[in-house]
């Protein structure tokens, strides 16, 4: 099942992010909106998955797979972001 972004697996005991939707909504780099803005929903993105994502790896692993979208489209993210944004506890 799909549901809010997340696919749920009940089998499996998963909840995990769907990123073939959020690949198609990522804003590119060379638009006319500033890097704050394209952040910001990375960052939006990072809550979402921490809070929804299920078991705790199942997150880490969504968080991984963010970072390096993120990456793969020139969005920089400082190393405090990151630390901040990006760790499940």
């Amino acid at each position: 099942w799909t549901f809010l972004g997340f696919d749920i697996d009940l089998v499996q005991c998963r909840v995990k992010f769907d990123f073939k939707l959020a690949q198609e909504s990522f804003i590119s780099v060379h638009s006319a909106t500033p890097p704050k803005v394209i952040l910001s929903g990375v960052l939006a993105r990072a809550a979402m998955i921490r809070r929804r994502s299920f078991p705790q790896e199942q997150a880490r692993a969504d968080l991984r797979t963010l970072l390096s979208f993120a990456s793969a489209f020139g969005i920089q993210i400082p190393r405090t972001v990151k630390r901040r944004h990006f760790t499940v506890r």
